[in-house]
């Protein structure tokens, strides 16, 4: 896992300076299911609650990412 990246220092999108390093469970909805993905390292703004992900948390997520991925369907002709 990458740590020599630095972090961000104030939000993005607001400019806040309340924005830390957290890692955090990660979930969202695939088709009609939830899917958890624990423990993603990311920045979140405590102002604005945008969140930045970088590389490191790409490594966590996209392992999860293929895992349910929709299979492709064959073409009907």
């Amino acid at each position: 896992m990458l740590t020599n990246r630095k972090h961000l220092t104030q939000c993005l999108s607001c400019d806040s300076p309340k924005i830390k390093y957290v890692i955090e469970d990660r979930a969202y909805i695939k088709d009609g299911k939830k899917i958890v993905i624990p423990k993603v390292p990311h920045e979140k703004c405590f102002s604005c609650g945008e969140r930045f992900f970088g590389p490191e948390s790409y490594e966590v997520i996209e392992p999860y990412q293929e895992k349910h991925r929709c299979k492709k369907r064959k073409a009907v002709i």
